[in-house]
């Protein structure tokens, strides 16, 4: 269904599917409302109010939907940028790989205490 004929009956029925009761509805659509009770309820009236009712559940939801992938596309980011920052602090925190020739000399046969040289004789 297309518009009301009259503009000032569309604004009525937009008011009202907005949630505004008759009399400010009546205000923002510029009309006196005695005599619109007989308006609103014509079947083309009641057939743009469901039409106009229906478009903004479809929007709310479509909104709602949008906020919640908005929300969740912000919590992986920040997920990830916490994973991020504990990869990084467990890389500084790790050891730095000895060479080979710092283990020689800390575990090797010649080391303090170390080889053959460093235990008892049997």
């Amino acid at each position: 269904m297309s518009e009301l004929n009259r503009p000032s009956y569309e604004a009525l029925a937009q008011a009202l599917a907005g949630g505004m009761n008759l009399r400010a509805a009546c205000v923002a659509a510029g009309l006196s409302p005695a005599g619109l009770e007989g308006v609103v309820q014509r079947p083309a009236f009641k057939a743009r109010m469901a039409e106009l009712r229906a478009q903004q559940d479809a929007l709310g939801r479509a909104g709602l939907e949008k906020t919640i992938l908005a929300l969740l596309h912000l919590e992986a980011h920040r997920l990830d940028g916490l994973l991020l920052r504990s990869r990084q602090d467990t890389l500084q925190t790790l050891p730095r790989p000895m060479t080979e020739a710092e283990w020689d000399a800390k575990y090797g046969p010649d080391a303090p205490g170390g080889g053959l040289s460093g235990r008892a004789a049997g």
